[in-house]
């Protein structure tokens, strides 16, 4: 499930290091003569305002004057780490470090360093030295939550960004960090319980309705988000100024998708509708109800819906997924097929389901190589495979903040393996289950691929009963629930 709080945008602190004054040499460093201050104090000059080059001279000339001054190392680290000379930048740090033990910003920056480096476990030692040496240092707290939420160790990173919040509480860094990794946890209890606070501290918000609503809807309480949906609906169609025929379009499309979660097409349509009459060029309302008319069978009137949102913006992958699972729906395989093609070509990594639902398609058209071939090279590109940063400024945060669903993704992974014969049938099904407080659809989805593989081995008895448990799956709105109906269908009719 997609919640706003992964699309918020915010400004990682994770700089290329923390730079130190040199006014703050000349009282650190005893050894620094007149000349290695003005060094000092012309490079961290120079590399604020983006000068690499020349601050990278002065703080050479500076330990020059004087080699054993540890702001100057750790400084030119920093200035070589901006400039791409990783192992140099690393060097210094070194040497500050062996010269003055207990440098708190040596460890920080080498911390930081290896961060980015994805050496999860010696940044987290770095910077529990660093909070040991300076224990109200937040930069050091919160990028020890950054590593540990990269190593999945989401306790940890958790009680880091409290405890940053705690020494900066209007950090949108940390606030963000937190929410988004309990999201990965699949902590939904703690994300209300987050909100609800949010609630009764800012009054009538509808931001904060709308968060916890994503929340709910992401544990299955489909009600709970459909109430704050609506509540956030009201709040933002009462606003001052607001115009008679406008409607918060966001609100009104997560509305719907929870309609169609819990089996209501009809309420989700109508919601869609509400949404394309005050933006009638929005892709996604029309992608919302396409998905929406394929939960209430409207195959034919979904094709449109999808239809009209390729023709607003053909490069969004989900509207051609959705188009090709309506039209596999109408036994037009071959388009369905063409359609997964296309979105996986335009985001794969936003839509992993193209890459997976390809692999079917082209497996049972007997393209056994191609299959493989396409879905491996998929895993390759997904932006959770192994020693991904979660937050910050690496490339899971890019995801993230693009409103990428982490979890459904995870499992998609998860999926792919087993479909590639990672993972056996038994271990893949405890794998779904297991998932699911993470991913609500996780158990069906399993069961789907599970029946799908079956039905490549010919044994029609167990695809059946592992289709029907997909077909009942907590989630109306997934869309191999909707295949799995449809294989049921085709199955029941040979």
């Amino acid at each position: 499930m997609k919640t706003t709080f992964r699309s918020r945008l915010f400004r990682a602190i994770a700089l290329a290091g923390i730079l130190i004054s040199g006014v703050l040499a000349s009282s650190r460093a005893a050894e620094a003569d007149d000349g290695a201050k003005q060094f000092l104090d012309r490079g961290y000059a120079l590399q604020v305002k983006g000068d690499h080059q020349g601050a990278l001279a002065a703080l050479n000339l500076a330990l020059e004057f004087s080699p054993q001054n540890i702001v100057a190392y750790a400084n030119r680290g920093a200035v070589r780490r901006a400039l791409g000379d990783e192992p140099g930048a690393l060097a210094d740090y070194n040497r500050a470090i062996e010269l003055e033990p207990k440098f708190g910003a040596a460890y920080l920056n080498r911390g930081n360093l290896k961060l980015g480096q994805g050496a999860f476990a010696e940044a987290v030692a770095d910077f529990t030295r660093a909070l040991e040496l300076n224990p109200k240092d937040s930069r050091a707290q919160y990028l020890r939550g950054e590593a540990r939420a990269s190593q999945h160790d989401w306790d940890g990173a958790i009680a880091d960004y409290s405890r940053t919040l705690e020494l900066e509480p209007t950090n949108a860094n940390a606030k963000f960090a937190r929410t988004a990794v309990r999201s990965m946890k699949g902590d939904w209890d703690g994300l209300v319980a987050e909100f609800d606070q949010a609630i009764r501290a800012n009054g009538e918000r509808a931001d904060d309705y709308t968060e916890r609503a994503a929340a709910k809807a992401s544990k299955g309480d489909w009600n709970g988000a459909i109430e704050d949906y609506t509540k956030a609906v009201d709040l933002m169609s009462a606003k001052p100024g607001a115009a008679p025929s406008a409607a918060p379009v966001a609100q009104l499309l997560s509305r719907a998708a929870a309609k169609a979660n819990q089996g209501d097409s009809n309420g989700a349509i109508a919601d869609c509708d509400r949404a394309i009459a005050a933006a009638a060029r929005n892709f996604t309302a029309y992608t919302a109800r396409g998905r929406a008319r394929l939960v209430g069978g409207d195959a034919a009137g979904a094709i449109a819906d999808f239809d009209r949102a390729i023709e607003l913006d053909a490069q969004r992958a989900e509207s051609f997924v959705g188009r090709a699972v309506a039209r596999w729906k109408n036994g037009d395989v071959s388009a369905a097929l063409a359609d997964l093609t296309r979105a996986g070509s335009l985001n794969v990594q936003r839509q992993p389901l193209a890459g997976v639902l390809t692999w079917v398609l082209r497996m049972r058209a007997g393209e056994t190589t191609e299959a493989e071939r396409q879905l491996a090279e998929q895993m390759k590109k997904s932006p959770m495979r192994p020693n991904t940063r979660i937050v910050g400024n690496g490339a899971m945060s890019v995801f993230l903040r693009s409103g990428g669903d982490v979890s459904g993704t995870e499992w998609k992974m998860e999926v792919s393996a087993f479909l590639l014969g990672g993972t056996n049938e038994p271990a893949f099904l405890a794998a779904g289950a297991a998932f699911r407080g993470r991913y609500l659809a996780a158990p069906g989805e399993a069961a789907f691929y599970a029946g799908c593989k079956r039905l490549l081995a010919g044994d029609r008895a167990g695809a059946e009963k592992l289709l029907r448990e997909c077909a009942t799956m907590d989630a109306h709105g997934s869309l191999e629930r909707v295949l799995a109906e449809s294989e049921l269908k085709a199955l029941a009719a040979k």
